[in-house]
């Protein structure tokens, strides 16, 4: 809120211990000419993941159904007191999701493993 109202320099920027990981799910053929219009499930699963958020990114409703853009479509997000955790969040989050073409790098976090732990 206090971006929006642009009082963001008033306020104190506090930062927690707690690691994130991002995983985004595309679709089938991105980066190229991505598929679209594939119906999506598994989303409450999903985000019923401890320490896991699902962000939309590329998604629309069609006839009352959730479906998929051409590009990112969702970024699966874990969170946890090491890189380890935030990552085994993010892909048991992931691994809910499902839609046709669904494609998803699974390599994400590894560096932060060598580097910081």
């Amino acid at each position: 809120m206090a971006a929006a109202r642009g009082s963001l320099p008033s306020r104190p920027v506090k930062f927690g211990d707690e690691k994130s990981v991002c995983v985004v799910l595309a679709a089938g053929g991105y980066p190229d000419a991505g598929e679209s219009g594939k119906a999506i499930s598994g989303l409450d699963a999903a985000a019923a993941v401890p320490n896991a958020l699902v962000f939309h990114a590329g998604t629309s409703m069609r006839d009352g159904t959730l479906v998929s853009g051409s590009g990112r479509v969702l970024t699966v997000v874990g969170r946890g007191q090491t890189y380890q955790s935030a990552i085994d969040v993010a892909y048991r989050a992931a691994a809910h999701v499902k839609f046709d073409g669904m494609q998803y790098r699974r390599d994400i976090g590894r560096k932060a493993l060598v580097v910081g732990g």
